[in-house]
């Protein structure tokens, strides 16, 4: 699923096929497969409970913000930014640690967590980030329509 997901990714960019829907079912996609993934290595006590809570909220509240957005000010225009990139990136890469932990413990065990704390972090910061530069937008359009 991620190499297709990288391999459209390439073609959409190289071929400059951007369309609203594929903007917001692209993100959609990758985070249902991450969270299933969170939730399925936790199920199996491979990852630590408060871990999977903070990247399940981190994502409820990325939605929560949107439908607020457009409910008080219009459809949003999903921008994923750098720090939410890279907490993507990070997750996949400690689920692919924790994965090959449980065959082979050194490096990976460490490996996974240095990763799952850094998840954590760009979890919280990522969410922060959306908020604030929701908020912003919110207000700046609020402002102009004069509401």
């Amino acid at each position: 699923a991620g190499l297709s997901d990288i391999l459209d990714g390439y073609l959409a960019k190289k071929n400059n096929w951007r369309s609203y829907l594929g903007s917001v079912l692209d993100p959609a996609a990758d985070k249902i497969l991450l969270v299933s993934l969170f939730l399925t290595l936790q199920s199996m006590d491979l990852i630590p409970l408060w871990l999977t809570l903070t990247v399940i909220t981190r994502d409820l509240m990325i939605v929560f913000g949107l439908s607020l957005y457009r409910y008080f000010v219009g459809v949003p225009q999903p921008k994923p930014t750098r720090i939410s990139k890279f907490n993507t990136t990070l997750q996949l890469v400690f689920i692919i640690f924790v994965i090959l932990a449980q065959g082979v413990q050194f490096p990976f065990e460490i490996l996974a967590m240095v990763c799952g704390s850094l998840v954590f972090v760009t979890s919280i910061l990522s969410g922060l980030d959306y908020w604030i530069i929701w908020s912003i937008e919110a207000r700046k359009k609020i402002y102009q329509s004069g509401q």
